[in-house]
């Protein structure tokens, strides 16, 4: 199965510089990217998460960063301890508590010139201060595979417009982490003013793991404003 990638001018703009590698940074080469992501750092990024983490009353079981249309990107060349950092994303997600509890959170991860991540940190938003995220809707659910989720696999989604098949455009993106009993959560964040309804959409997914696709959602599933309201199941094979 073909997983489309939209083109995206911040991937543009960060890919020559990942080809080099500057003084003081790892030569270990990253596995190949499966595709499923038109921003594929965001997955770099994410997988410097430590899940093991907690507050004072639960601990979270999985974690989103959302890719397309949240990102934003800042340049820079400086060094971090014995590491040089290239660049900057910031972008929003979500993390999930055991007690099924879900916190929205900010991100901001720096990378090095060949877009391997050096320091991830996450934030949640304090909804009791006034702190928003920017107006959108969710498409929730959970994506469901046979077996156990592997121990370093992640789920990557996008909500495809498919108004033009060979260069379908990223409406929204989200890459988790975690879950548990072969059943992955997901909020895919959509901008407030998308429209559902009357327009070729439908959501790609696969479970990545190691540079590989370990499973697939077989036929991409097509989305309607019913979605909003109630809770999407993704059955990957």
């Amino acid at each position: 199965m073909r997983h489309p990638i939209a083109a995206m001018a911040l991937l543009l703009a960060v890919a020559p510089a990942w080809a080099q590698t500057r003084a003081g940074e790892s030569t270990r080469e990253p596995p190949p990217d499966p595709g499923g992501l038109s921003a594929p750092a965001v997955s770099a990024c994410i997988n410097k998460v430590d899940l093991d983490r907690g507050n004072r009353n639960s601990t979270y079981r999985a974690v989103a960063f959302d890719g397309q249309p949240w990102l934003g990107l800042r340049t820079l060349d400086k060094k971090l301890g014995t590491q040089r950092v290239w660049s900057r994303i910031a972008g929003t997600g979500m993390w999930w508590q055991a007690d099924g509890t879900t916190v929205a959170l900010r991100f901001a991860c720096q990378l090095d010139s060949g877009g391997r991540a050096v320091k991830v940190q996450t934030e949640p938003v304090n909804m009791a201060s006034g702190d928003r995220l920017p107006p959108h809707r969710l498409i929730s659910g959970t994506a469901r595979i046979a077996g156990e989720v592997p121990a370093d696999g992640e789920l990557r989604l996008q909500l495809l417009d498919a108004s033009m098949p060979r260069t379908p455009k990223v409406i929204a993106e989200q890459v988790v982490r975690g879950g548990q009993a072969g059943v992955i959560p997901f909020a895919l964040r959509l901008p407030a003013d998308t429209a559902l309804d009357g327009r070729p959409l439908t959501i790609e997914a696969i479970i990545a793991a190691q540079g590989l696709v370990r499973a697939a959602l077989r036929t991409p599933r097509p989305v309607s404003e019913a979605d909003v309201a109630a809770p999407v199941t993704l059955l990957l094979e």
